[in-house]
C-alpha cells in the first residue's frame, strides 16, 4: 500500500491539490503531508472517507461533499484525482452520480488495515513508554 501511495496518489495529489508539477516523491516530503494530524484530515483519510461514502450506492458530488464535510472546491479537486487513479468512476446509469470501483474497495480495505496496524503500534508504544508496575 505504501508503494501505491508513493507512486500514484501523492504525485497526482501534488498536481491536482497543490498545483505542484513535480511528479516525484521523496521520503523527506512526508513532512509536508501529515496524514495523522489531529485537527485536520490528511489526503489519505479524505480519500478513504469519500470512498466510504460511496460504498452503499452511487451518489452525486454534492452528497459526497455533505457526507464527508468538504466544500465544493475541495471535492472538485479530489474527484478528478480519484477518477484518474481508478478509485471511483461515473455511474453508467447517470453521469451525475459517482460510484466506487474495485480498486477503490481494495484501497479502502488496505487503508483500514493500515490504520489498524498504526493503532496497534500506538498501543505497544504506550505500553513501552509507560510500563505497568506490579
Amino acid at each position: 500500500m505504501i508503494q501505491i501511495i508513493y507512486e500514484t496518489i501523492i504525485p497526482i495529489f501534488r498536481r491536482y491539490i497543490l498545483g505542484n508539477e513535480r511528479n516525484e516523491f521523496h521520503v523527506n516530503d512526508i513532512e509536508e503531508i501529515d496524514i495523522f494530524e489531529i485537527k485536520k484530515r490528511g489526503l489519505l483519510q479524505i480519500v478513504a472517507e469519500i470512498l466510504q461514502s460511496l460504498m452503499s450506492n452511487p451518489i452525486r458530488k454534492t452528497h459526497i461533499s455533505f457526507k464527508c464535510n468538504l466544500d465544493s472546491r475541495t471535492i472538485s479537486k479530489y474527484i478528478p484525482m480519484m477518477e484518474a487513479i481508478y478509485l471511483i468512476e461515473k455511474s453508467p446509469e447517470n453521469n451525475a452520480y459517482y460510484r466506487i470501483t474495485q480498486n477503490g474497495v481494495k484501497y479502502l480495505d488496505k487503508f483500514k488495515s493500515f490504520i489498524k496496524l498504526l493503532d496497534d503500534d500506538k498501543v505497544k508504544l504506550m505500553q513501552y513508554n509507560n510500563p505497568i508496575s506490579l
